[in-house]
């Protein structure tokens, strides 16, 4: 019976300081932490297991795709991508936009606005529509009715104006167009192989 006594009572002192003092003292630097650990491992955890894509394709289809449809460009393109990010496979992302077909509604002609986006997959009737404004005059088969091309959009320079208030200079402004550009031609020449690759497989 007295062996248990100094046990029992060193568990009401603790039982004590975690109610008396911790609690009453310390609990909104507990909340603090807590919160701050969350944020700190949700944000290790996005870092990690954040996808570097190396093509993000817009898929560009008038009326209803077939389910199966986007998983198959994918996969179809992934053989034939290169892999920009460096990370040694290469990941493709398969944007899917439904086109209305309207010829006074141009869905598509945002995304023809965007650098980024180079390399196009649409089915025949939408390679049809935009071919007839002067879009994809190099389209390739990619199988299923399904076709590839490429559209170069030239990047948009940035310039002193924008960013002088940031503290950037002309040279570091011309620095960075310069990388852009490079990026760009380097991107245009890839998908521009990958469409040689379709057409003649």
């Amino acid at each position: 019976m007295h062996e248990q006594e100094p046990a029992q009572s060193r568990w009401e002192q603790w039982c004590h300081w975690l109610e008396n003092v911790f609690w009453y003292h310390y609990k909104w630097y507990y909340f603090v932490g807590v919160f701050v650990g969350i944020l700190l491992i949700s944000s290790v955890v996005s870092f990690v297991t954040r996808v570097k894509w190396d093509w993000t394709v817009p898929y560009v289809h008038a009326g209803q795709a077939d389910k199966g449809s986007v998983a198959a460009v994918k996969k179809a393109l992934t053989g034939l991508g290169t892999d920009v990010s460096g990370n040694g496979k290469v990941q493709i992302k398969v944007e899917e936009y439904p086109d209305t077909g309207d010829p006074g509604r141009k869905d598509m002609l945002g995304l023809l606005r965007e650098s980024d986006n180079i390399l196009f997959v649409m089915d025949g009737e939408t390679l049809a529509l935009y071919q007839a404004l002067g879009y994809f005059g190099d389209a390739a088969p990619l199988g299923e009715g399904l076709w590839a091309a490429t559209h170069d959009t030239p990047v948009t320079p940035f310039t002193l104006e924008e960013y002088a208030a940031y503290g950037y200079s002309q040279e570091q402004i011309d620095e960075s167009n310069a990388y852009m550009a490079s990026k760009h031609a380097r991107l245009l020449e890839d998908a521009a192989g990958m469409l040689r690759s379709l057409q003649n497989p």
